[in-house]
């Protein structure tokens, strides 16, 4: 989670961070089973979820922000998602909205 001073007084608390959740998953093949140069840790696969981000911004530049299209004019519409699988890092990632 990245907090920022973005929105005071504009939106909840919320509206000033970003989540960012990753899954990881690693495979360390046994050494007789590679060539010596390819020894080690790799990695398998990687899935990522953002929540509150500019997500033109972060894939064109790799930049994070939080998104100010989601305030006060429209209601601010992150308030539906349900914020307890965003913060709960024991709760699913599958927010809808999401980069």
């Amino acid at each position: 989670m990245y907090a920022f001073e973005r929105l005071a007084g504009e939106a909840p608390p919320e509206a000033n961070l970003v989540v960012v959740r990753d899954t990881l998953t690693w495979h360390f093949p046994h050494p007789d089973d590679v060539a010596p140069a390819a020894r080690g840790l790799w990695l398998a696969s990687a899935e990522a979820f953002y929540w509150n981000a500019m997500c033109d911004v972060l894939s064109r530049r790799g930049r994070l922000d939080v998104d100010p299209g989601q305030y006060p004019s429209q209601g601010w519409r992150a308030n539906r998602l349900p914020l307890a699988e965003v913060f709960d890092p024991e709760r699913a990632a599958r927010v809808p909205g999401t980069c």
